[in-house]
């Protein structure tokens, strides 16, 4: 016979201090504007700051790319049906153009927001598949991932 479990209880106060003392400690070491949202905290794509998603599979490999390349930054894994990974990037006056990006590659900008850790979602917890460095403050330009996206695949389109 088949067990079943229920989830602990949530705590909604601690969850909440939880995220306080998240977004604080991200504001305060990156300059990132981030929001709580019902129970979880989220990064405001604000000014030049966009996110490129892919299905984690592909992910890995860009991933090993901008690290080779010393273009790596914070990378968001999120969870579900697909995983998939964010990387966070600076448009530095590049323009994402959505039809220009590989298959299963999707642009993230203004005014949308990216969930962060420690939110949960209903498939799991939100985490850094590459957290950020305090050290490594900037983010590396949307054109250095894309140029790690094209190496990795081979697959980015003609402008």
């Amino acid at each position: 016979m088949g067990r079943t479990t229920t989830p602990a209880p949530v705590n909604r106060p601690t969850v909440i201090r939880n995220l306080t003392r998240a977004a604080t400690a991200y504001g305060n070491t990156f300059g990132w504007t981030t929001a709580i949202v019902r129970d979880g905290l989220v990064l405001l794509l604000t000014g030049d700051r966009v996110g490129v998603a892919m299905p984690a599979a592909l992910a890995h490999d860009v991933a090993a790319e901008l690290r080779r390349r010393d273009s790596r930054g914070p990378t968001l894994a999120l969870p579900g049906r697909e995983p998939h990974w964010v990387f966070l990037a600076d448009l530095n006056g590049a323009i994402p153009l959505q039809d220009k990006a590989p298959d299963g590659v999707t642009f993230v900008s203004s005014p949308r927001v990216l969930a962060l850790p420690p939110t949960s979602m209903m498939d799991g917890p939100v985490r850094w598949a590459v957290p950020p460095d305090p050290c490594r403050r900037w983010l590396p330009t949307f054109d250095a991932v894309l140029c790690g996206i094209a190496s990795a695949t081979g697959s980015i389109r003609d402008a």
